[in-house]
């Protein structure tokens, strides 16, 4: 997330097409690598409630999705384009540091009789 912030940061003081291509294209290559670990996070922290946790997920995601091309449209239309990039930095830190304080939950032992 931190590179992907990285990429997004340097952006706005690009001048070539090229160069904003191949850093946006580095910037989500980052974002994406770990979406494929969310499902197990979810599966190992609550296999009982997998798919209400997988729902959640999938509604905040969604509602992400929904709320951004139009909050993105506003950002540009009033501030300019390198204000959607600058927005996405500071997305990305917000997550870092909000994922800081997650602690991992305490594992319980199965007893075998």
């Amino acid at each position: 997330m931190i590179c992907a912030a990285i990429c997004f940061l340097i952006i706005p003081f690009t001048h070539s097409i090229v160069a904003i291509m191949i850093l946006m294209m580095i910037g989500n290559a980052f974002i994406f690598l770990p979406n494929g670990v969310y499902w197990s996070v979810i599966i190992d922290t609550a296999p009982s409630k997998t798919g209400t946790y997988g729902g959640i997920t999938h509604f905040f995601v969604n509602t992400a999705t929904v709320i951004a091309p139009t909050l993105t449209g506003y950002l540009v239309a009033s501030y300019g384009y390198s204000s959607m990039f600058i927005s996405a930095v500071v997305a990305s830190l917000i997550s870092i540091v909000a994922m800081c304080f997650v602690k991992p939950g305490e594992k319980r032992m199965a007893k075998h009789n």
